[in-house]
Protein backbone atom coordinates (compact mmCIF):
# COMPACT_ATOMS: atom_id res chain seq x y z
CA UNK A 1 0.00 0.00 0.00
CA UNK A 2 2.04 2.95 -1.25
CA UNK A 3 1.07 6.34 0.15
CA UNK A 4 2.30 9.73 -1.04
CA UNK A 5 0.93 12.02 1.66
CA UNK A 6 0.57 12.33 5.43
CA UNK A 7 -2.90 11.10 6.30
CA UNK A 8 -4.92 8.50 8.14
CA UNK A 9 -6.47 5.30 6.86
CA UNK A 10 -8.41 2.34 8.19
CA UNK A 11 -7.76 -1.26 7.24
CA UNK A 12 -10.56 -3.63 8.19
CA UNK A 13 -10.55 -7.40 7.95
CA UNK A 14 -13.68 -9.44 8.54
CA UNK A 15 -13.31 -13.19 8.73
CA UNK A 16 -13.96 -16.24 10.84
CA UNK A 17 -11.23 -18.35 12.40
CA UNK A 18 -11.37 -21.27 14.78
CA UNK A 19 -9.55 -19.42 17.56
CA UNK A 20 -7.37 -16.47 18.49
CA UNK A 21 -5.18 -15.26 21.31
CA UNK A 22 -6.53 -12.71 23.78
CA UNK A 23 -3.18 -11.07 24.57
CA UNK A 24 -2.12 -8.32 22.19
CA UNK A 25 1.43 -8.03 23.53
CA UNK A 26 3.85 -10.38 21.73
CA UNK A 27 6.13 -12.68 23.70
CA UNK A 28 9.06 -11.67 21.48
CA UNK A 29 9.96 -9.08 18.84
CA UNK A 30 12.26 -11.46 16.96
CA UNK A 31 11.76 -11.18 13.20
CA UNK A 32 9.20 -8.38 13.48
CA UNK A 33 9.16 -5.07 11.62
CA UNK A 34 7.15 -1.97 12.53
CA UNK A 35 6.49 1.44 11.02
CA UNK A 36 6.78 4.07 13.75
CA UNK A 37 5.20 7.53 13.59
CA UNK A 38 6.51 10.07 16.11
CA UNK A 39 3.85 12.15 17.89
CA UNK A 40 6.02 14.32 20.16
CA UNK A 41 9.59 14.67 21.34
CA UNK A 42 11.86 16.77 23.55
CA UNK A 43 15.60 17.06 24.15
CA UNK A 44 17.64 14.85 21.83
CA UNK A 45 14.58 13.08 20.45
CA UNK A 46 12.80 14.06 17.22
CA UNK A 47 9.36 15.61 17.68
CA UNK A 48 8.02 14.60 14.24
CA UNK A 49 8.71 12.09 11.50
CA UNK A 50 8.69 8.36 11.04
CA UNK A 51 10.90 5.34 10.57
CA UNK A 52 10.86 1.59 10.05
CA UNK A 53 12.45 -0.57 12.75
CA UNK A 54 13.36 -4.19 12.00
CA UNK A 55 14.24 -6.72 14.69
CA UNK A 56 16.53 -9.56 13.63
CA UNK A 57 15.12 -13.08 13.64
CA UNK A 58 18.50 -14.59 14.56
CA UNK A 59 19.89 -12.32 17.31
CA UNK A 60 19.01 -9.40 19.57
CA UNK A 61 19.85 -6.65 17.08
CA UNK A 62 17.75 -4.06 15.27
CA UNK A 63 18.05 -1.58 12.42
CA UNK A 64 16.30 1.75 11.87
CA UNK A 65 15.45 2.95 8.35
CA UNK A 66 14.31 6.63 8.22
CA UNK A 67 11.03 7.49 6.54
CA UNK A 68 11.58 11.22 7.04
CA UNK A 69 14.52 13.63 7.15
CA UNK A 70 14.01 14.20 10.91
CA UNK A 71 15.18 10.66 11.73
CA UNK A 72 18.70 9.31 11.31
CA UNK A 73 19.50 5.70 10.35
CA UNK A 74 20.61 3.53 13.23
CA UNK A 75 21.37 0.04 14.48
CA UNK A 76 22.17 -1.66 17.75
CA UNK A 77 21.09 -4.25 20.28
CA UNK A 78 17.86 -4.52 22.24
CA UNK A 79 16.12 -6.33 25.07
CA UNK A 80 12.38 -6.84 25.26
CA UNK A 81 10.08 -8.25 27.92
CA UNK A 82 6.33 -8.72 27.95
CA UNK A 83 5.11 -6.99 31.10
CA UNK A 84 1.38 -7.64 30.78
CA UNK A 85 -1.33 -8.90 28.46
CA UNK A 86 -1.16 -5.66 26.45
CA UNK A 87 2.14 -4.07 27.53
CA UNK A 88 5.86 -4.54 27.00
CA UNK A 89 9.19 -2.90 27.81
CA UNK A 90 11.80 -2.38 25.10
CA UNK A 91 15.34 -1.15 25.75
CA UNK A 92 17.47 -0.23 22.73
CA UNK A 93 21.18 0.60 22.71
CA UNK A 94 22.36 2.34 19.54
CA UNK A 95 25.77 1.10 18.41
CA UNK A 96 27.06 4.64 17.75
CA UNK A 97 25.65 6.31 20.90
CA UNK A 98 26.06 3.46 23.37
CA UNK A 99 23.24 4.61 25.66
CA UNK A 100 20.36 2.32 26.56
CA UNK A 101 16.93 3.90 26.00
CA UNK A 102 13.91 2.24 27.63
CA UNK A 103 10.48 2.41 26.00
CA UNK A 104 7.10 1.46 27.40
CA UNK A 105 4.81 -0.02 24.73
CA UNK A 106 1.03 -0.42 24.95
CA UNK A 107 -0.24 -2.85 22.31
CA UNK A 108 -3.67 -1.51 21.34
CA UNK A 109 -4.30 -4.47 19.01
CA UNK A 110 -2.40 -7.38 17.49
CA UNK A 111 -1.00 -4.99 14.85
CA UNK A 112 -0.87 -1.55 16.49
CA UNK A 113 0.52 0.10 19.57
CA UNK A 114 1.71 3.28 21.26
CA UNK A 115 5.05 3.92 22.90
CA UNK A 116 6.62 6.42 25.28
CA UNK A 117 10.24 7.20 26.15
CA UNK A 118 11.41 9.15 29.19
CA UNK A 119 15.15 9.48 29.84
CA UNK A 120 17.84 11.99 30.73
CA UNK A 121 18.19 12.65 26.98
CA UNK A 122 14.57 13.70 26.57
CA UNK A 123 11.14 12.25 25.92
CA UNK A 124 9.23 10.91 22.94
CA UNK A 125 5.83 9.40 22.19
CA UNK A 126 4.36 7.84 19.08
CA UNK A 127 2.43 5.05 17.43
CA UNK A 128 3.51 1.89 15.66
CA UNK A 129 2.04 -0.58 13.19
CA UNK A 130 3.52 -4.06 12.77
CA UNK A 131 4.23 -4.99 9.17
CA UNK A 132 4.18 -8.71 9.90
CA UNK A 133 1.87 -10.53 12.29
CA UNK A 134 2.29 -14.14 13.34
CA UNK A 135 -0.46 -16.71 12.92
CA UNK A 136 -3.45 -16.25 15.18
CA UNK A 137 -3.91 -19.22 17.47
CA UNK A 138 -5.49 -20.19 20.77
CA UNK A 139 -8.01 -22.49 22.35
CA UNK A 140 -10.89 -23.83 20.29
CA UNK A 141 -14.37 -22.47 20.63
CA UNK A 142 -13.67 -18.79 20.02
CA UNK A 143 -13.69 -16.89 16.76
CA UNK A 144 -12.31 -13.65 15.38
CA UNK A 145 -14.90 -11.74 13.37
CA UNK A 146 -13.22 -8.37 12.85
CA UNK A 147 -9.79 -6.72 13.07
CA UNK A 148 -9.07 -3.09 12.22
CA UNK A 149 -5.99 -0.89 11.91
CA UNK A 150 -5.96 2.90 11.92
CA UNK A 151 -2.64 4.70 11.55
CA UNK A 152 -0.96 7.93 10.47
CA UNK A 153 1.06 7.41 7.27
CA UNK A 154 4.30 9.44 6.89
CA UNK A 155 4.83 11.28 3.61
CA UNK A 156 6.14 8.96 0.91
CA UNK A 157 5.71 5.91 3.10
CA UNK A 158 3.46 2.88 3.22
CA UNK A 159 1.70 0.79 5.83
CA UNK A 160 1.73 -3.00 5.54
CA UNK A 161 -0.75 -4.73 7.87
CA UNK A 162 -0.38 -8.49 7.77
CA UNK A 163 -1.89 -11.71 8.98
CA UNK A 164 -1.37 -15.42 8.55
CA UNK A 165 -4.27 -17.86 8.09
CA UNK A 166 -3.53 -21.45 9.08
CA UNK A 167 -6.60 -22.81 7.28
CA UNK A 168 -8.69 -21.86 4.21
CA UNK A 169 -10.85 -18.86 5.12
CA UNK A 170 -13.00 -16.28 3.39
CA UNK A 171 -11.65 -12.79 4.05
CA UNK A 172 -13.21 -9.37 3.39
CA UNK A 173 -10.70 -6.51 3.15
CA UNK A 174 -11.81 -2.88 3.16
CA UNK A 175 -9.57 0.19 3.07
CA UNK A 176 -11.28 3.42 4.16
CA UNK A 177 -9.97 6.95 3.74
CA UNK A 178 -12.57 9.71 3.31
CA UNK A 179 -15.17 7.54 5.10
CA UNK A 180 -13.28 8.10 8.38
CA UNK A 181 -14.49 11.72 8.34
CA UNK A 182 -17.91 10.37 9.36
CA UNK A 183 -16.32 9.35 12.66
CA UNK A 184 -14.67 12.70 13.37
CA UNK A 185 -11.23 11.81 11.93
CA UNK A 186 -9.51 14.65 10.06
CA UNK A 187 -6.68 14.61 7.51
CA UNK A 188 -7.72 11.32 5.91
CA UNK A 189 -6.34 9.81 2.71
CA UNK A 190 -8.30 10.98 -0.31
CA UNK A 191 -7.59 7.86 -2.39
CA UNK A 192 -6.14 4.96 -0.37
CA UNK A 193 -4.91 1.92 -2.27
CA UNK A 194 -3.83 -1.58 -1.29
CA UNK A 195 -2.14 -4.57 -2.91
CA UNK A 196 -2.64 -8.25 -2.14
CA UNK A 197 0.31 -10.59 -2.71
CA UNK A 198 0.41 -14.37 -2.65
CA UNK A 199 3.31 -16.77 -2.22
CA UNK A 200 6.81 -16.03 -0.84
CA UNK A 201 7.89 -12.39 -1.05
Amino acid sequence: MKIAQLAKFAFVLSFSLSAFAQDTAPATLSGKTAVVVISSGTGNFSAVGGYRVSFSATNATYTVTPLSSTVLPGAGVYTYSKTGANTGRLTVTDSSVGVGIAQTIVFTSLTTGTYSVSSTLGTQTGTLVWENVTAISGSSGSGLSNMSVRAVVPIGSQIIPGLVLDSPSRVLIRVAGPALANFGVSGTLSNPKFSVLSGPR
